[in-house]
């Protein structure tokens, strides 16, 4: 019998929903020199007739049968049988691209690699998305074992193995019910000698719909998280012998230098660190704390346990990343037992009596599903009997008594959370809805409601409802100032309402929920999610629509316009001027002060960070604070901005273009910070930069009484580029440190570290740290040139991936005496040309703001504006 190239090995438990069509694509591939290895785990559906089915009409289709053990058993079972020379592991429902082995077998021969990574594509519902790790691996030739993105690649399908490897070190598949493929997809890595990359998706995830029966990754059991935890103290004692071995070796060579030995001992740290912040964040917190309401057993002491114990592995820099990214778990104060969560819940659901009772246990399951862990339900009592049992036990279900409107006054007065979600409608959460809900609303205090649109189940597949589609389309927005298409959204279940808000407004409730919803647009800012959406099972868009009049019939009129090819001109943009006027009409609150970021779309960045930090504790200020930037323009930010900007009495802002079109008003202090650093550091730098000079010093001899240029970039050399610099530096007698943003794995560009005039410090030195030590600086990043000219130190603009409208817009008052360079010899000319000059922006922008001040730069400028 012929050997084939490739062995697949497939296990299968009850998936004879999907695994027809994972059968069909692997033998439709244009690869065919494989055999598919399918193992039965004791399936009790129709897995086995399929299975049978392909077998006899492919030969190259081998099943066998089993007891019930468990995919790692199953998985082993399949290697005993398995002949090829590589080996490929697929899970029985998901799909395999037509070219993915072909793509995957070409790879490993070219390369000689044992094992090759592609892309993985997920498949939730009827959209998709690129797995960003994979593709990042997928486009690095030669991968090495602590590459940052193999934390994120615990999957097995998405690689091919070489069998001989796994002979070799007799590898095989824990007994676990949870990461056992983690386990081994590190203990092979550790095992083999080259890894390559292959620019193609292979392989096809798919997320189950939380309607369908939940598979064993969606569960949540008390021995799939003790397998986890022991699967994750296997990994911290694969990690640590991998790289007690190589640091051993390292040192043991007489070829490798000191400074190389520090550079990798660098690089095992950054992986360690990074891989236990991935255990923690999503395979801890994710898959396990979210979803602690799934379980009937209590998982608290062993979830705390595990993290406390990982928590030992990461730096306090990182679990702080993990809480930032983790918001509404509020993990500053430690993981909540379940009695915490119910008691201080940051959602409360008020599921209301006009839900269709045949369907309350699916609305239930759709709540208790959300990964959102703190949240307490409050059901009315007539629906009480329609759910099952499990629900009515929940130690967070309450009881709503009062009728029809009535009942959502009582939910609004008994709810503990701060957000509030009205379920009245038959539409179904599904898993993220409410926590990228919750997050918005943390994210933006000015923020009153946030709504997702609904799409609906037919035949199996979802479709869309046309009003809601335009609803949250960017045209409704186009015609927000002409008329405002929200107002078709007036369901209450696809909201998260912000209670305090409701309260401050003394909003009340009637019992016409159309009235109610227009009542809300009127007086609270309700902003939208444009990805996400809710889904339900039936819809009449003509109901929709009968209440809504004339905004109605605009509706019907611009579909009639789009169908016909007719697209009439609006202004995108919010109108500025109108709604600041309007809104000044209100007064000036003394008490109020606006923050405009116009740089950053994820947190405030430099100078504004340090005025909140020294301003949030004071009780007397309310601080608003306001995303602006114009690459993710948000009309409803824009819009909320202006009303409050025309009331504050104090308005800072770090790009002009935020009030470019607006004159403000005489009693409003409106302080332009033209930088993204974090100016409170510079009093500091001149300490920072000569104690990292004494360690540049120790570390390359060759620094010694020669001054520093530093390059600080997007941009990666070339060699013809890098045989320039030197001539440069030797000319200037300087030396050249060079800070680039891709690694050098991923690019390919790499320095010799005994060159004499050009070193590499992206693995050792942090940005702040090098600009501190530098006498010159070079860079296409406008945070550190800012940091930089701050310190009245020469710095010239690279202009490697910006067009010149954009280099205009940079040219603001801290870089206008900043060259903007296009090469390396307009690099080599510049530097030649400097003596001891500084530049003088830096101190005259220190001086507008800041005065004399004797504490920290943040403490004059407020000081001076009589805030602290």
């Amino acid at each position: 019998m012929r050997v084939p190239e490739i062995s697949i090995i497939v296990p299968v438990y009850n998936v004879d929903k999907y695994l027809d069509k994972m059968l069909g694509s692997l033998r439709t591939q244009s690869f065919a020199d494989f055999e598919v290895i399918i193992i039965n785990d004791g399936s009790t559906d129709g897995s086995a007739e399929i299975i049978e089915r392909y077998c006899h009409e492919d030969e190259r289709f081998h099943g066998y049968w089993q007891k019930n053990q468990g995919v790692a058993a199953a998985r082993n079972t399949g290697l005993t049988y398995a002949q090829g020379k590589y080996i490929a592991f697929y899970d029985s429902d998901d799909i395999v691209p037509t070219d993915a082995l072909k793509n995957l077998y070409q790879t490993a021969e070219k390369k000689e690699a044992d094992l090759v990574i592609g892309v993985t594509e997920i498949v939730e519902g009827f959209q998709s998305r690129i797995s960003l790790p994979s593709k990042r691996l997928a486009l690095v030739k030669n991968i090495g074992k602590y590459t940052y993105n193999l934390v994120w690649s615990f999957g097995l399908w998405n690689k091919l193995y070489r069998r001989s490897v796994m002979v070799e070190h007799n590898l095989r598949f824990d007994d676990l019910t949870f990461s056992e493929d983690a386990v081994f997809v590190f203990r092979y890595i550790f095992a083999c000698e080259k890894i390559a990359g292959c620019n193609a998706v292979v392989y096809q995830y798919r997320l189950r719909d939380f309607w369908e029966n939940p598979s064993i990754t969606q569960k949540t059991r008390k021995k799939s998280l003790c397998d986890a935890v022991q699967a994750y103290e296997i990994l911290r004692e694969l990690v640590t012998k991998a790289i007690e071995e190589d640091e051993k070796n390292l040192i043991d060579n007489n070829d490798v230098t000191d400074l190389q030995v520090e550079r990798e001992k660098q690089i095992h740290a950054n992986f360690r660190q990074k891989l236990f912040t991935r255990i923690i964040n999503f395979n801890l917190l994710n898959n396990f704390y979210r979803r602690i309401w799934r379980s009937e057993e209590d998982l608290y002491p062993i979830m705390k346990n595990a993290v406390e114990s990982l928590k030992t592995e990461i730096s306090q820099e990182y679990w702080q990343s993990i809480v930032a990214a983790q918001k509404d778990l509020r993990l500053e104060r430690g993981l909540m037992t379940i009695e915490e969560l119910t008691e201080e819940p940051l959602v409360s659901f008020a599921v209301l009596e006009s839900i269709s009772k045949n369907r309350a246990g699916l609305i239930l399951q759709g709540i208790y599903n959300q990964c959102v862990p703190a949240f307490e339900v409050l059901v009315h009592e007539s629906l009480l009997e329609s759910l099952p049992e499990r629900f009515q036990n929940m130690a967070n279900l309450h009881i709503l008594t009062e009728n029809s409107h009535s009942a959502k006054m009582e939910a609004l007065k008994k709810a503990k959370g701060a957000f509030l979600s009205f379920v009245e409608e038959d539409i179904f959460f599904s898993i993220n809805n409410m926590r990228t809900m919750a997050e918005m609303l943390i994210d933006d205090p000015a923020a009153d409601a946030v709504s997702l649109s609904v799409k609906y189940i037919k035949n199996g597949s979802i479709e869309g409802i046309p009003c809601l589609d335009f609803v949250f389309s960017r045209r409704a927005e186009d015609l927000r100032d002409t008329a405002d298409f929200n107002r078709l959204n007036w369901m209450f279940t696809n909201k998260l309402f912000r209670v305090a808000a409701i309260k401050n407004q003394e909003i009340t409730f009637s019992d016409d929920s159309f009235s109610d919803m227009m009542k809300l647009y009127d007086q609270l800012n309700i902003i939208k999610n444009y990805q996400e959406f809710m889904l339900t099972y039936e819809v009449d868009e003509t109901l929709i629509l009968q209440k809504c009049g004339r905004l109605a019939e605009l509706y019907l009129q611009e579909q009639v316009y789009l169908k016909a090819g007719i697209k009439k001109e609006w202004s995108r943009r919010v109108s500025a001027p109108k709604v600041y006027k309007r809104s000044g009409l209100h007064g000036i609150k003394n008490n109020l002060l606006v923050l405009a970021e116009g740089r950053s779309h994820s947190g405030l960045s430099g100078g504004l960070k340090c005025i909140y930090d020294k301003l949030e504790t004071q009780e007397n200020l309310e601080v608003r604070i306001y995303f602006l930037d114009e690459e993710k323009y948000k009309p409803y930010r824009y819009r909320a901005f202006y009303q409050q900007a025309a009331e504050a009495k104090f308005l800072f802002y770090n790009n002009k273009r935020t009030l470019s079109n607006l004159k403000v008003r005489e009693e409003t202090t409106a302080v332009y910070i033209p930088l993204e650093a974090d100016f409170d550091l510079f009093q500091e730098a001149d300490d920072m930069g000569q104690t990292v000079r004494k360690e540049l010093e120790r570390q390359f001899p060759q620094v010694r009484r020669k001054k520093l240029a530093f390059y600080c970039g997007t941009q990666i050399f070339s060699a013809e580029e890098l045989k320039a610099l030197r001539k440069i530096m030797r000319r200037s007698n300087m030396i050249l440190m060079i800070w680039h943003i891709p690694t050098a794995e991923e690019k390919g560009m790499s320095l010799n570290e005994r060159e004499e005039y050009l070193i590499d410090v992206s693995a050792f030195l942090t940005v702040d740290a090098a600009l501190s030590a530098s006498d010159v600086l070079v860079s296409d990043r406008c945070d550190q040139l800012g940091k930089f000219i701050f310190l009245n130190r020469p710095a010239a603009v690279w202009k490697s991936i910006w067009a010149d409208e954009d280099l205009d817009s940079m040219k603001n008052e801290l870089m206008r005496q900043s060259p903007i360079l296009k090469n390396t010899e307009e690099m080599g000319a510049w530097i030649e040309s400097l003596k001891n000059e500084q530049n003088q922006a830096g101190t005259l922008l220190k001086e507008e703001l800041f005065g004399n001040c004797k504490g920290s730069f943040t403490e004059g400028l407020l000081q001076r504006l009589n805030l602290i």
